[in-house]
């Protein structure tokens, strides 16, 4: 390994193997652990427990955003029909109420 990668583990609840990861291709969030170099898997997993990494992963805007495209994803056509007629009724409520405010303007 060099300046290049970095050494990166999951701690067995993310799905990411322990590995190396060149930095072109992380992504830098906030969420930081203040941990020793080269520790042990299990170490790591308590320590990622303890701070509620994933806690705080689902409260940021990219956690929130990636939950939602796997809901999308997950989702039957009936809960996609159901999606549909509550949109329609979100527009006629916003197009009624937009045209009560135009009309009082006039």
């Amino acid at each position: 390994m060099n300046q290049n990668f970095a050494l990166v583990d999951g701690a067995n609840t993310t799905g990411v193997a322990r590995g190396k990861l060149n930095f072109k291709h992380m992504a830098i969030t906030d969420i930081k652990l203040d941990i020793g170099r080269s520790i042990k898997s299990s170490t790591l997993k308590a320590t990622f427990e303890k701070e509620d990494v994933m806690g705080k992963w689902a409260a940021c805007s990219w956690g929130k955003k990636q939950a939602a495209k796997a809901k999308r994803a997950d989702s039957s056509d009936f809960d996609r029909f159901n999606t549909m007629l509550l949109r329609k009724k979100r527009s006629q409520l916003i197009g009624r109420e937009f045209a009560k405010l135009k009309r009082a303007n006039k």
